[in-house]
């Protein structure tokens, strides 16, 4: 229930399926772009999330469906109107999109007792790091790679990395047969720990707490 079309993110959880042996994922026509641009909590927005829901529903009621993969306010209203039956039988639930908090994570978990929830960080250039572990202080992504490099720097440092437990910003480099990208600056900061990163949110909207997908 995530987007559809030319997004990135849909094509490579049909690439992921492919690899496991799996069959082609039932989807939805989803464009979160689109969504965006409408004026918020206009009855033309609420219109298009209707849409969605509809559609989410349409395979829910005649499919058997254990896994989901949608953002947050998706998940959010699958959370209130799938019964609690309904969400007895989900066994997975991987996040994308958007960022989300502590309480919203743990009422997630509450809401889907008997799935497997995972989170990443992210984008289109440089792929997924998955979620190694929450706790009351957020999400901790595991980001040993061996294509990509993260690390965290001091924006003022001259890319001087930060020692553990210290917030930077994230710098990237990717070395694979696709392409090469050499030390690009993210909007992001993030705290460093001793497996990755923690917390990664832009710099403009500095939440202790906040979590990106």
């Amino acid at each position: 229930a995530g987007p559809s079309g030319p997004h990135i993110i849909g094509k490579a959880l049909r690439a992921i399926i492919r690899k496991a042996g799996g069959f082609d994922p039932f989807t939805i026509d989803f464009d979160p772009r689109w969504f965006k641009k409408l004026p918020a909590n206009s009855i033309s927005q609420q219109r298009y999330f209707k849409h969605i829901e509809d559609q989410i529903f349409s395979i829910l009621e005649t499919q058997a469906v254990d896994v989901l993969f949608s953002t947050p306010p998706v998940i959010r209203m699958l959370m209130t109107k799938m019964s609690a039956e309904q969400r007895k039988q989900i066994k997975g639930v991987h996040y994308g999109g958007i960022a989300s908090d502590y309480d919203e994570y743990r009422q997630f978990q509450e809401a889907f007792p008997n799935a497997v929830h995972l989170n990443g960080y992210g984008n289109s250039l440089f792929g997924v790091f998955l979620e190694r572990e929450f706790t009351r202080g957020g999400i901790e992504y595991y980001t040993d790679s061996g294509r990509i490099e993260l690390r965290l720097v001091q924006p003022e440092g001259l890319l001087k990395d930060v020692a553990t437990g210290e917030e930077g910003q994230v710098l990237m480099s990717r070395y694979d047969e696709s392409f090469m990208i050499i030390n690009m600056l993210e909007r992001d900061v993030a705290t460093k720990t001793e497996y990755g990163i923690m917390n990664p949110h832009p710099i403009e909207k500095h939440k202790k707490v906040k979590v990106l997908y």
